[in-house]
């Protein structure tokens, strides 16, 4: 979950604090939906900070508890989409959706804590988390404060981040357990 959050959450952060920036790559008409980016992006933070917990919830054999956490999670949805959508459009199915994710991850985690007995949160995950918030999530707001929603802005705050981040990650490499990483992904290793 740690190499997964390390991977993707300065992404989803980066998203959410420039999704203007991000969104009129593709042309003005799309900046409409900067906001519905970044609900999204903040969800999906949530979706990643939680691992493979369905999978493992599966094949825990708790099929039917997947079951009934899906059935609520659909629930969460359609209500929220029928609610949110005709008063705010996209922003309101980005919410719906978003509330789905949380619900259904939060869930998932809490049943495999309590049923089988598994700590979803190993020691790098506090690290991990720290650093992504503060180094994309904090450095990300701040430049987007001083300096606006612009392309340079988002160029300063990955010229910024980026090495503070990877800082953060190579002094922890041992908790991270990187060099297992590295052993997977060499030419010969356990792939």
């Amino acid at each position: 979950t740690c190499w997964l959050m390390a991977i993707s959450w300065p992404g989803y952060l980066t998203m959410a604090a420039f999704a203007p920036v991000l969104m009129g790559l593709f042309g003005a008409e799309f900046k409409s939906g900067a906001t519905a980016l970044t609900i999204l992006s903040l969800a999906l933070l949530v979706l990643m900070g939680t691992g493979n917990n369905k999978i493992v919830l599966l094949m825990g054999g708790k099929s039917k508890w997947n079951l009934a956490i899906t059935s609520v999670t659909l629930t969460v949805n359609v209500v929220l989409d029928l609610i949110l959508i005709p008063k705010i459009g996209i922003n309101g199915a980005a919410i719906g959706w978003a509330a789905a994710t949380v619900v259904d991850n939060v869930l998932t985690t809490w049943v495999l804590h309590r049923l089988l007995g598994l700590d979803p949160f190993g020691r790098a995950y506090p690290i991990v988390a720290g650093a992504a918030l503060g180094c994309f999530g904090g450095v990300g707001l701040a430049v987007r404060l001083l300096i606006g929603a612009s392309v340079t802005g988002l160029a300063v705050h990955l010229v910024i981040a980026t090495p503070l981040f990877l800082a953060i990650v190579w002094r922890n490499r041992s908790t991270f357990q990187l060099s297992s990483f590295r052993a997977l992904v060499r030419p010969g290793g356990a792939w």
